[in-house]
């Protein structure tokens, strides 16, 4: 009697250590599941703008091409006016307040105010490449900082006629910017010189 009640009691000991191991267990899927399942929604990847030739990517880290492509994508937005500078430009800052630091975008808006001041807005303006991207034209400050070089085309017309017609250097840089609202998680901060002609 003795044996089958130790019997017994060791399959009841057995069973009670397999119940909490497989308690145990179960948690500790149920908090892999959910860990795989947050760190799956926030991958940032920045993906350089040609991948024919495939890429090697981390996730966070921006690569340099794509700072480049980055500041010139909000660059010629900004200054791009199909109709009219006297209303575009305004809007188009207030557009794109998301990809600039708020310090950046009171300097814009501080030169709509001298631009019209002048007289200088009612007019179409255009923005192209001079050159096309190249390596040097990017230096990576930190992780979080870029300094970018954009040699454009300007063009101005005034009812069709063309009253500017200059290659420009924009030394611009950009920002880690955390913010919602911005996408690109970079913003452009300022100028690092005064833009000059090419």
């Amino acid at each position: 009697m003795n044996r089958v009640r130790n019997a017994l009691s060791d399959k009841d000991r057995t069973i009670w250590f397999l119940a909490i191991a497989l308690v145990i267990l179960g948690m500790c899927l149920m908090f892999s599941v959910h860990r795989i399942t947050v760190m799956a929604t926030n991958i940032k990847l920045h993906l350089p703008p040609d991948v024919s030739q495939g890429a090697i990517v981390e996730a966070g880290k921006l690569p340099i091409p794509t700072a480049y492509t980055y500041a010139r994508y909000i660059w010629q937005n900004l200054n791009t006016w199909k109709q009219n500078g006297v209303t575009e430009y305004d809007s188009t800052i207030d557009a794109f307040a998301c990809y600039l630091t708020p310090e950046f975008q009171e300097f814009l808006k501080q030169s709509v105010i001298e631009k019209r001041a002048k007289g200088e807005l009612n007019r179409t303006r255009q923005l192209s490449d001079t050159h096309l991207y190249k390596a040097e034209y990017v230096n990576k400050f930190s992780e979080t900082t870029f300094g970018v070089w954009l040699d454009q085309d300007l063009k101005e017309t005034v009812r069709g006629q063309p009253v500017k017609e200059i290659s420009m250097r924009y030394p611009l840089y950009l920002v880690a910017d955390q913010r919602p609202c911005n996408a690109l998680h970079f913003s452009l901060g300022g100028f690092m010189a005064s833009p000059s002609r090419l």
